[in-house]
C-alpha cells in the first residue's frame, strides 16, 4: 500500500488543481487518448445540510468535478484524482473551468486520490459506507484510496484565499463514474475552525481539455493557468 507521503503528494496536486494554485492540466504519458465530446455543464446539488464552520452556516448550492491523472504506458490510469468541488456560490461547473472565484465565497473540496503500486488500471471504487477522512484503505485487489479535504474561504474584497485542512469526519460514496459522483459527508472537522460540516451531494463532471486518458475530452475549454476573481 503506498505511504501516507506518496498519498499526500497525489493529494496535493488534486487540491492545487482545482483551486488554481498549480499548473494545469496534469500531463499525460503513453498513447495519445481518442478525444471525446465535451460534456454539457450541469449544476450539481448539496443536500441535507448541517453544521457551521467558525460560524458560518453550511449553505453550499452547487457541485462539480473533474477526473485528472498520470498514465503509465501502456496506458493504464495506475495514479489519478477526482476532486469534488462544492460551492455556496451557483455555477461551480463553469467556475471551475474558467478557474474563477466569486468574492466571498466559500468552497469545500473533498478530494479522492487513487493509486496502485504497479502500472495496471486502478479502477473507480465500489460505493461503501464511509471512509475517515485523511485514512487511506485498499479494496483488497491492490487498489488504494484515500479522501483528501480541505475548506476554502475567499475575501469579500479581493478573492485572497484562506485553506483549512480537515481533520476527521468520513466522506461516503453512493456512485462513482467518469461523468458524476454522488454521495455524503458526515462531521467534517478542519484544523483551528470550531465546528463541522454534514452534507449529501451530486458532483457532474464540468471537465477541461486533456487531463484523462481515456477520457480526453478535447473539445472542453482549457483551464487558464492563473485564477481570477469575480464580484458576483
Amino acid at each position: 500500500m503506498p505511504t501516507r507521503r506518496q498519498f499526500l503528494t497525489l493529494a496535493a496536486a488534486s487540491v492545487c488543481a482545482v483551486c488554481g494554485t498549480a499548473e494545469h492540466p496534469v500531463a499525460q504519458l503513453g498513447r495519445k487518448p481518442r478525444p471525446m465530446t465535451c460534456p454539457a455543464v450541469v449544476a450539481g446539488s448539496v443536500t441535507n445540510q448541517s453544521g457551521t464552520l467558525g460560524g458560518w452556516a453550511s449553505a453550499f448550492v452547487d457541485a462539480c468535478g473533474d477526473r485528472q491523472g498520470v498514465d503509465a504506458t501502456p496506458p493504464a490510469n495506475s495514479q489519478w484524482q477526482y476532486p469534488l468541488l462544492l460551492s455556496d456560490k451557483a455555477g461551480a461547473g463553469g467556475h471551475y473551468q474558467a478557474n474563477q472565484v466569486v468574492k466571498g465565497e466559500r468552497r469545500l473540496l473533498l478530494a479522492l486520490v487513487a493509486a496502485r503500486l504497479d502500472p495496471a488500471t486502478c479502477p473507480f471504487p465500489a460505493a461503501d459506507s464511509g471512509h475517515t477522512v485523511a485514512a487511506g484503505w485498499n479494496d483488497g485487489a491492490g487498489n488504494n484510496y484515500q479522501w483528501v479535504v480541505t475548506f476554502s474561504s475567499f475575501s469579500a474584497s479581493n478573492c485572497n484565499r484562506s485553506d483549512k485542512s480537515g481533520t476527521g469526519g468520513t466522506v461516503t460514496i453512493t456512485s462513482i463514474d467518469a461523468a458524476s459522483v454522488s454521495g455524503s459527508y458526515s462531521g467534517l472537522t478542519f484544523q483551528s475552525l470550531s465546528g463541522s460540516l454534514s452534507g449529501t451531494f451530486v458532483a457532474p463532471r464540468a471537465a477541461v481539455a486533456g487531463l484523462m486518458t481515456p477520457e480526453d475530452f478535447s473539445g472542453c475549454p482549457t483551464r487558464p493557468g492563473s485564477q481570477s476573481c469575480l464580484n458576483a
